[in-house]
């Protein structure tokens, strides 16, 4: 082989090595399929202004097991951290919510699919409590992918919440523990959570009077061994009388306009000044949910009692035909209720789910 062949070998051997580089092994590292990108978590978009926050954190071991089993690897997908922050602005006014995500890998990717105003417009979602969306599409801000809007919050929410909370009280600031599977905290020391969050409880008043579960809350009081007299009131004149109260009341006929009427099931953010919803996996293999309400005062605190035990008694309804079993306790300390809401029976249920798909996949 004469010397200038071997140069164009070589040459041409160079150029397949760059070409791999540049098409294979590039992209692997750019859209962070290689490696892990860094994690933003949620608690980075709290401001002095957030009034509530959650996040969901799937990276625990007793879920990546199980999205695993079979020897698939499902959870190679599974973000660092997703979730929300709501602020409400000083004047009580205007609400913003932050959607925010930390992808583990393939962000890159998702913000080349989404990340276009044109593909995926924002301004094209329809979401109660959010009249403007301020990122065009899914946007990247401090490393997480975020879609962010602002909503103003409406007169009669504004009347709900003066009713209620007539003395304004000083704003702690939202902290997050991390860690966790599921947390979630809402400030409501005088009526901030209620204003920025009563949009997105509101259901289907149709449903709510049919007695659907899944509707979130029952016509009826729900069921519990304590049974609690609301506080007296004193009757007044029609002209005195105080704003009407839509808050899980059931509306009689449809408006006007014939669109549905809705009503709220923010039941717990009448009676608690704060609340904190704190989602783990046990050592026994089952998932609990702890809620601590602190609320206004001992009378409110037997009303949060009743309410959670009535959640209880629907999610063991719910996720019995699902052959999930639902047990836990709620207790009043002082002013602080606090409930427990343990599932069993998931692993398995989810086990069947996956055989089932798998089965009809042809895997």
């Amino acid at each position: 082989m004469n010397r200038g062949c071997l140069i164009a070998l070589v040459a041409f051997g160079v150029c397949v090595l760059v070409l791999i580089v540049l098409v294979v092994v590039v992209p692997l590292y750019m859209f962070d399929i290689m490696r892990s990108a860094p994690r933003v978590p949620v608690a980075t978009f709290l401001t002095d202004d957030s009034v509530a926050a959650i996040t969901v954190d799937p990276n625990h071991k007793e879920l990546i097991d199980l999205l695993n089993r079979g020897g698939s690897r499902m959870s190679w997908f599974l973000p660092y951290e997703v979730g929300a922050v709501v602020d409400l602005d000083p004047t009580r006014k205007t609400r913003t919510v932050t959607l925010a995500g930390s992808p583990k890998h393939l962000g890159p990717a998702f913000t080349m699919m989404f990340g276009d105003k044109n593909a995926f417009p924002a301004s094209k979602m329809e979401t109660g409590g959010i009249d403007t969306w301020l990122t065009p599409a899914l946007t990247r801000e401090k490393g997480a992918l975020i879609l962010r809007g602002t909503g103003a919050v409406e007169a009669e929410t504004e009347a709900l919440a003066a009713a209620r909370w007539p003395v304004a009280a000083p704003r702690t600031p939202v902290k997050l523990e991390g860690g966790h599977a599921i947390e979630g905290v809402i400030h409501n020391e005088s009526g901030e959570g209620f204003l920025a969050l009563e949009p997105f409880f509101r259901v289907d008043a149709d449903e709510v009077a049919a007695g659907d579960h899944s509707a979130g809350v029952s016509a009826e009081a729900p069921k519990s061994e304590t049974v609690v007299e609301p506080p007296a009131v004193e009757s007044k004149p029609a002209a005195e009388a105080e704003p009407a109260d839509k808050t899980l009341d059931l509306p009689a006929e449809a408006g006007a306009d014939g669109e549905k009427d809705e009503v709220s099931a923010a039941g717990l953010l009448e009676y608690a000044v704060e609340v904190r919803v704190m989602g783990d996996f046990t050592e026994a293999g089952d998932f609990k949910l702890a809620i601590t309400a602190r609320a206004k005062d001992s009378e409110n605190a037997a009303l949060a009692k009743t309410l959670l035990d009535g959640l209880r008694d629907v999610a063991q309804t719910d996720m019995k035909k699902d052959e999930i079993t639902v047990t836990g306790a709620t207790t009043i300390s002082g002013e602080v209720v606090t409930s427990e809401i343990v599932f069993s029976g998931y692993k398995e249920r989810f086990a069947k789910w996956l055989q089932e798909t798998q089965k009809s996949s042809g895997y």
